[in-house]
């Protein structure tokens, strides 16, 4: 008896180490935090004795060694206590990451890939790249993806990586792979050869921890990938997010993150890190979208305003233009809180909307001004009218919300200059297409969908030349951008849209550099920054000694060479076996 129940412990141990632990039965009061440990890290004994309850970041899913980082939930006063141990070198909050779009607003070409001159560049050399969205899965039945070159790996949080809860990492990942296959919409890299790996790192309510961003990345690298798109931010910055994405940049994993949906000046993370690549949003006249972040870590900007993509299947709207009118479709931005239907009828012109109007079996035409958007639709409804468009006065998208209300229309917006062209003929007849149901694609916008197009712009010019280090294709999509704004970088674009066709020509002239000469200048300066050596930290090697052609032979054989899990994922899965063969189970783990 004494005997088993040593064992026990032991196991119990060892478990508790490796895999998520018990939780306390409630954190209202306390917040999670990442603990860097100056050495191995103390017993579990003694974290039990302070009633600390650890969650180790495993060996198959941490940037840093196990022994040195763990993810724990702490009251402020435990984090105190903790922060005044000696063998405790940093501790820091472990801030959320979430999840950055909007929501719903032959085959179909989102306007994205011609504005960012990818259309004429093949991808028939795309098997030689691997590309890694850490987001919320993929929707493992949607009929325009390639899912025999989809892999990935399921995460005991936030569920099986070929489920999608949440339908934003199914729209990532058409932007970069949908295919050509004539039954939807195509992606920058249509051929179905590009290897996409999904790690899931976010429950159904699109947020998650840094240090499972840390895991997820660790766990990116592990199957292979060369570039990571990450749709996804937060507030704070993380030690530990920091110094593993330097790492990983570079060893020459191509990083790429949304810059953010304020508005404002403020950074986001990671986007923010100078490892990272921040992508900001325009909108289809390559103007800033309203709601993209604008600072100084801004690299690059992309199309991130009313872009069509793959839904989760028979959850989307009806694919094309919000918004066709005589023959031609009209960039325009459906308001949250409204109705999702198709209908063609005339328009009428009812002034700022703020009283009825003879709108029976129309479509009210509203100017922006002297009453809400809410106050609006219920004038166009109590006029019979069918559906309202909001003229803006200017030519910047409106990101509207009913406040509240659920209009029972559709209620869309358009640029100052759309709208004077329909109030001058409203008795000709405009079309309303966002039918919902039945559907496998949907319309959003955010920085999310910015960044997959920075994503797979990479992987398709990477294709090509596939003997180049990650920094060197960053520095190529930076120095070969269409300038907006500004002249040179600015805080709104960064260096400028993407332009996939001449960072092609760049590196063809001039072949891999960090640096690029663009007519007498030489162009990006976008050196690494070192971390500061007072972490106390010691980041391991990874695959340091490997040159940029080992690199590249390995892009090329990877197509063809089945892929294993981890050592340390193996040690992983006989414990838990083991574990289940005592009779433990699982602790079941809280997400927030």
């Amino acid at each position: 008896m004494q005997q088993l129940r040593v064992q026990a412990s032991v196991i119990s141990l060892v478990i508790s180490l490796l895999m998520a632990p018990a939780l306390a039965n409630s954190h209202d009061s306390s917040e999670r935090y990442i603990v860097h440990w100056q050495a191995a890290q103390p017993s579990h004994e003694t974290s039990i004795q302070r009633n600390f309850q650890p969650r180790v970041l495993n060996a198959a899913g941490s940037a840093l060694p196990s022994s040195q980082i763990s993810s724990e939930y702490l009251t402020a006063e435990q984090a105190q206590e903790m922060q005044e141990r000696p063998e405790v070198a940093l501790i820091e909050p472990d801030p959320k990451r979430e999840l950055l779009s909007f929501g719903p607003q032959g085959d179909y070409l989102p306007y994205g890939l011609g504005m960012i001159q990818a259309l004429g560049i093949s991808d028939h050399l795309a098997a030689n790249q691997r590309l890694c969205i850490i987001d919320s899965g993929i929707d493992g039945q949607h009929p325009d993806f390639n899912h025999d070159r989809i892999s990935g790996r399921d995460d005991s949080r936030s569920g099986a990586w070929n489920q999608d809860d949440h339908g934003h990492g199914t729209h990532v990942a058409g932007t970069i792979a949908a295919l050509a296959n004539g039954q939807g919409l195509q992606g920058l890299l249509p051929n179905g050869q590009l290897e996409l790996i999904i790690v899931r790192a976010f429950n159904a309510s699109g947020w998650a921890y840094s240090s499972d961003l840390v895991a997820a990345a660790r766990s990116c690298v592990d199957q292979g990938a060369n570039i990571i798109n990450m749709s996804l931010g937060g507030n704070l910055p993380s030690t530990l997010e920091r110094l593993a994405f330097a790492e990983l940049a570079e060893q020459g994993i191509l990083l790429v993150a949304a810059a953010g949906n304020d508005g404002l000046s403020t950074p986001k993370y990671p986007a923010s890190y100078d490892s990272v690549i921040s992508v900001a949003a325009v909108d289809q006249q390559a103007q800033r979208a309203s709601f993209s972040q604008f600072n100084a870590q801004v690299e690059l900007s992309a199309p991130g305003v009313g872009i069509w993509s793959t839904a989760l299947t028979g959850r989307g709207q009806q694919l094309g233009a919000g918004l066709v009118w005589q023959g031609q479709s009209i960039t325009a931005w459906p308001m949250q809180g409204s109705k999702s239907l198709a209908l063609t009828a005339p328009l009428a012109n009812c002034g700022l909307g703020l009283e009825l109007c003879a709108a029976e079996q129309r479509i009210c035409l509203m100017h922006r001004g002297e009453n809400s958007f809410a106050d609006k639709a219920r004038n166009c409804q109590a006029s019979g009218g069918l559906g309202l468009i909001v003229i803006n006065n200017s030519e910047q998208p409106i990101l509207g919300h009913l406040g509240g209300y659920q209009a029972e229309i559709p209620v869309w917006a358009v640029s100052q200059s759309q709208g004077l062209d329909l109030a001058a003929a409203t008795e000709s007849a405009l079309s309303i297409r966002t039918a919902e149901g039945g559907f496998d694609f949907l319309q959003d916008q955010g920085t999310s969908m910015a960044a997959p197009h920075v994503s797979g712009a990479a992987a398709l010019i990477w294709s090509h030349f596939p003997e180049c280090h990650g920094q060197d294709i960053r520095a190529a999509l930076a120095a070969s951008t269409t300038d907006l704004g500004n002249p040179g970088r600015n805080a709104e674009y960064g260096h400028g849209l993407v332009n996939a066709a001449a960072a092609m020509e760049l590196l063809a002239s001039q072949g891999c550099q960090r640096q690029y000469w663009v007519g007498d200048q030489l162009l990006p300066d976008n050196t690494l920054v070192a971390a500061p050596p007072s972490e106390n930290l010691v980041l391991p090697k990874l695959d340091n000694d490997r040159s940029s052609e080992q690199i590249a032979h390995e892009n090329r054989q990877r197509a063809a060479q089945p892929q294993t899990g981890s050592f340390s994922l193996l040690l992983l899965l006989v414990f838990a076996a083991v574990v289940s063969a005592c009779g433990f189970k699982h602790p079941r783990q809280q997400t927030g």
